[in-house]
């Protein structure tokens, strides 16, 4: 059996929620729920609306328990790709947090564990206030037809996914010492990432985006003002995504 057909006989396992309805909220992509096959064709096709992407001025909320990790893997490229920052729900919540757990269909989605790490980490900005409930462990290897596999199967299925995580995670530039921290943890248990690993393996932003708040907010990064640093860093942040959607949907 081939890497790739081992792979695809297989997923990374989550909640079975599938995710809800799409939707621009408070200025941010909302996804909420458990992501399955087939959602990255919904989010690119949510996305590929201009108008309605131009409404995402703060980036991406994420509330969802995990999913299959090739499909976030695959939404985590779009996300790169677009230049979009993405948010966390906040621990404890607040009322200062853009987007709570009242706010969602389901208030259990408001975390963000499992397979959503991946869709997290793609964020071109990874600085939230404080680290929210965001949660890793070992994929969860599982025949995607309920069908008998051999070990082998499953050896080789689970040796390619943790090659394509390791590679994404690069991509991502997420530490290296991140990886072996999340293959240590169980797939029956969660480990919510603390602040100091926050800060040690993911907390970052993109040279890009580094640059375009140089350009736009070179004011707001020097005076302890922050009420104008946000708002300068949301307007820099939405103009870098439009026109990086020019560049996915309309390329030339």
């Amino acid at each position: 059996m081939t890497a790739a057909a081992a792979v695809a006989m297989f997923f990374y396992g989550g909640a079975c929620q599938a995710v809800e309805p799409l939707k621009v909220f408070r200025g941010a992509l909302l996804i909420e729920g458990s992501i399955q096959r087939g959602d990255f064709d919904k989010i690119r096709s949510f996305l590929a609306d201009r108008v309605v992407f131009e409404k995402i001025r703060k980036g991406v909320f994420l509330a969802s328990p995990g999913g299959e990790v090739m499909e976030t893997i695959k939404i985590g490229y779009l996300l790169r790709a677009l230049n979009l920052r993405t948010l966390l729900p906040a621990l404890p919540p607040d009322q200062a947090s853009l987007i709570q757990a009242g706010d969602l269909k389901r208030p259990a989605n408001y975390l963000c564990g499992s397979a959503c790490f991946f869709l997290y980490v793609a964020g071109v900005d990874r600085n939230p206030p404080r680290v929210g409930r965001l949660g890793i462990h070992r994929p969860v290897v599982k025949s995607r037809f309920n069908l008998p596999v051999s070990q082998e199967a499953k050896a080789v299925a689970a040796r390619s996914i943790e090659d394509a995580i390791g590679f994404y995670l690069r991509q991502m530039s997420v530490s290296d010492r991140l990886e072996p921290l999340m293959f240590s943890i169980p797939n029956d248990r969660m480990h919510w990432l603390t602040n100091q690993e926050f800060s040690e393996f993911v907390r970052w932003t993109s040279p890009v985006f580094t640059d375009e708040l140089r350009h736009k907010c070179p004011t707001s990064l020097s005076e302890p003002n922050p009420p104008k640093f946000v708002g300068c860093h949301e307007e820099a942040a939405a103009d870098l995504a439009v026109r990086s959607w020019q560049t996915v949907f309309r390329p030339h």
